[in-house]
């Protein structure tokens, strides 16, 4: 059998790590080789690294020259979305967010869910892939088992502001 390597970059740090930690340790587990880091160092390093399972989490037009790249170097991709949870509307997101032509270079799509699964589907049309709702790991680090490797930080939070309520969001588009 040959090795299995994949590739998490992380663009976000703030949004990604924790999860990408997380899928890091499950494909170990699975006998996997894992390059995980930050994704500019890592896309101006991929020729050094042998053929992969790339995770692209970002699936506009923009990623078509590295897509291609990557499949020259005899690597697959994998995309998800990592706008894919939350958007503010199905024709607004498919247009900004999802590219047919970065599409036909993946091997596999991930989906959020079943409403990202059917939104996708829409754009999928066209392609040969099935987009696959297998959920996402920063989803999972919601899951009881997972919330007290964040108990000490919490507290901290709790102590400092008492009960509160946290949104988390992107609010670059209304400012």
């Amino acid at each position: 059998m040959s090795p299995r390597n994949l590739i998490l970059p992380v663009e976000t740090l703030n949004r990604e790590f924790d999860a990408r930690v997380l899928q890091s340790l499950i494909a170990v587990n699975r006998g996997w080789t894992v390059v995980m880091g930050s994704k500019a160092l890592i896309n101006r390093n991929i020729w050094r690294f042998p053929p992969s399972v790339y995770l692209c989490q970002t699936l506009t037009s923009n990623r078509i020259t590295m897509l291609k790249y990557l499949r020259d170097l005899g690597s697959s991709s994998v995309g998800w979305c990592e706008e894919g949870f939350v958007y503010p509307g199905k024709d607004l997101y498919l247009k900004r967010r999802i590219d047919t032509s970065s599409l036909q270079l993946l091997t596999a799509l991930v989906a959020w869910g079943e409403n990202n699964n059917a939104d996708l589907q829409i754009k999928t049309k066209e392609t040969d892939l099935q987009p696959l709702p297998l959920g996402n790991p920063r989803i999972d680090l919601l899951r009881p088992e997972f919330r007290k490797l964040y108990v000490t930080e919490v507290n901290k939070l709790k102590d400092r502001f008492g009960d509160y309520l946290l949104f988390n969001s992107n609010f670059a588009n209304v400012n």
